[in-house]
């Protein structure tokens, strides 16, 4: 899920894993536990400002690194500001991040358009919401996110009234690589 407000832009996952009660709890290393990433690059003007890359883990441990050229003082300034929450469940586990809009904007005014990825870590095996042949924050070959309201807030839409967190997943369907097997409880 992708919300935002003035201040904040909030990213929210559920991540599925058929071990989950298996796992560890605590810790995380990125690429050797399961875990979930946001790549971000915030668009200032006609200028691109730094790409982020901020990893959370299932045991609530979170991360902002330096992976992708953001500078350790901006990676650091970031990772202070943001709120993350990660809580496990029966069937893998959920996370959230709160990302404020002003650390990323980096002084100058808050951004509304992000060159944006993300990826998790599930079950050893890698997933991204855009290929990007390579890392998943080459957010240049991956998507945008427009922080511009679609609809009026008292509207019926998806997030508000209209159902979203119901159980009925007939719209959703799974889809996988090629010779990846497809757990059994999963739509087709």
């Amino acid at each position: 899920y992708a919300l935002f407000d003035d201040d904040a832009l909030y990213i929210a996952a559920r991540i599925r894993n058929p071990r989950a009660a298996s796992l560890p709890r605590t810790g995380g290393d990125w690429g050797r536990t399961d875990g979930f990433e946001v790549d971000i690059q915030p668009v200032l003007g006609k200028k691109l400002g730094p790409i982020f890359v901020l990893h959370g883990f299932r045991s609530g441990k979170f991360e902002s690194v330096t992976d992708a050229g953001a500078t350790e003082a901006q990676a650091r300034a970031l990772g202070q500001a943001i709120a993350f929450k990660a809580q496990i469940t029966s069937l893998g586990w959920m996370c959230e991040y709160r990302i404020p809009l002003r650390t990323l904007a980096q002084g100058a005014d808050k951004p509304t358009r992000f060159l944006f990825n993300v990826g998790c870590r599930s079950a050893d095996e890698w997933f991204a919401w855009a290929k990007t042949r390579g890392a998943n924050y080459n957010v240049a070959r991956a998507g945008e996110l427009v922080l511009t309201p679609a609809c009026s807030a008292t509207s019926k839409n998806l997030l508000r009234n209209g159902g979203f967190e119901s159980s009925d997943t007939k719209p959703w369907r799974i889809s996988t690589n090629r010779g990846v097997t497809i757990p059994s409880d999963c739509l087709r």
